[in-house]
């Protein structure tokens, strides 16, 4: 049988590019506390330095794959939210492969509304995603991607 796949990779020359981009935010970061009254209060280098390790994590592929079969796993038989199938076998840290699915985006407003969605309901169960797995499943996805869907509304 023949399945859509989506191919997420990771440019192999970005690394260099984002930590050049760092060093110049930590530049600017070590000037905030000099330029504004409140800037030592804003803490701008832990900012950036927390910011790194979101980013730096955000390349590792192999984690982002993990964290989405723990998704799906989480809410397999949930009329929430659909996860796609992750193919672990041909991931690696720079790659990601997974099932494709075709919806409208959450951040496409309009297209929601003309497609006839409640978007009130469509909100509520943005909350019970969050609250399912924060206090259920103590795993929480902050990185939630357009390939997550929340069900048909």
């Amino acid at each position: 049988m023949v399945k859509e796949v989506v191919i997420k990779v990771i440019r192999p020359d970005i690394l260099p590019v984002i930590k050049a981009d760092l060093k110049l935010i930590y530049r600017l970061a070590r000037w905030v506390p000099r330029l504004l009254p409140d800037g030592r209060r804003l803490r701008p280098t832990e900012v950036v330095r927390e910011y790194e390790k979101t980013l730096i994590d955000e390349l590792n592929l192999l984690r982002e794959s993990a964290n989405a079969i723990q998704l799906r796993r989480n809410f397999e038989d949930s009329p929430m939210l659909y996860i796609p199938e992750v193919y672990p076998d041909y991931c690696s840290e720079g790659m990601m492969v997974m099932e494709r699915i075709y919806g409208i985006p959450v951040s496409d407003v309009a297209a929601l509304e003309k497609n006839g969605t409640n978007m009130k309901l469509l909100a509520e169960r943005g909350v019970q995603v969050f609250f399912t797995q924060v206090f259920r499943d103590s795993f929480f996805h902050a990185d939630m991607h357009p390939w997550q869907h929340l069900r048909k509304l």
